[in-house]
């Protein structure tokens, strides 16, 4: 079965990000180890649906936390899957992936936690004079970009058609594969991004470079450059991905259908933004380029 394995990653390889695959293979691996030391590691290899609930409550026992439950079992689901269809075992333990979520811990939905406009002004007012901390500030909140995305930019994907600013990104698609999308920047930011590039002294293509390593920042120093930010202005717990939820919080709740904001943040799906980017407990605020004008 180890070896089915290794043939598995390689297949995910193919269309799965590294990100992805780094998650899968200790995930079954643990599970394979469960399987052998149970003594369940038979040829052929057709289990019953009893056991794999077993290997599930086992997890729940190991893992309070029940999207650890749903990720490591969405992993395993998808290993039976290329064995069937490899003809290497006969038949799936569940119908389908949602017979087996039938079994698993419900995931209690989360408040959406995203950024006031008083919260995005303290950090602005805390970053005027640095050019970097602005920029990352401001290009997140105008693109909703993904940290990922916002590293890999580079200058040559800014348009300028006359009064609008445009950035083809390419991020986060279905089965690891990129997904190109396009969205605006204000002119305080574009300004701010020709300001980088005109004043840091060496060429990169890239909008954010380290002035020490002449390379691309990594996501772990923008992560920490927001963090530094938001600590001094007394914002506890941020995240990147926090300023992703603010626009489109910003966005729906002034007015903007629902099918747009998905299309803007690169969603395969509408129900994606429903379930993760709606919060009808937020005040409406301002019009989109009202709000911007006025940080």
């Amino acid at each position: 079965m180890y070896k089915r394995l290794d043939e598995y990653i390689a297949h995910l390889s193919r269309n799965k990000s590294p990100n992805t695959i780094r998650n899968y293979e200790p995930q079954i691996t643990k599970f394979l180890k469960w399987i052998e030391g149970n003594g369940y590691m038979v040829e052929p290899f057709e289990l019953d649906q009893e056991i794999y609930l077993d290997y599930i409550d086992y997890l729940k026992l190991k893992h309070s936390a029940a999207k650890t439950v749903h990720s490591y079992m969405t992993s395993v689901y998808g290993f039976l899957n290329f064995l069937h269809r490899k003809g290497y075992i006969s038949k799936m333990p569940f119908m389908d992936s949602k017979e087996m979520n039938e079994y698993l811990p419900i995931i209690q939905k989360k408040k959406v936690r995203s950024l006031s406009q008083a919260q995005l002004k303290n950090m602005l007012f805390a970053v005027q004079g640095d050019t970097l901390r602005e920029l990352v500030i401001r290009l997140f909140y105008d693109t909703g970009f993904r940290v990922s995305e916002l590293v890999s930019l580079k200058v040559s994907d800014i348009d300028v058609d006359f009064d609008r600013i445009i950035v083809n990104t390419r991020g986060k698609g279905k089965g690891g594969m990129s997904k190109e999308r396009a969205v605006r920047l204000t002119r305080k930011t574009y300004d701010l991004v020709k300001k980088m590039v005109n004043e840091r002294g060496f060429e990169s293509e890239y909008v954010l470079a380290s002035f020490k390593t002449k390379k691309p920042f990594t996501t772990r120093r923008i992560d920490q450059i927001i963090k530094e930010v938001a600590e001094s202005v007394g914002i506890e717990d941020i995240t990147t991905h926090m300023f992703r939820k603010s626009i489109a919080t910003q966005l729906l709740e002034n007015g903007m259908p629902i099918e747009y904001v998905s299309k803007y943040l690169g969603h395969a799906s509408v129900t994606t933004t429903i379930q993760n980017y709606t919060d009808i407990d937020r005040s409406i605020h301002d019009k989109f380029d009202e709000f911007h004008t006025s940080l």
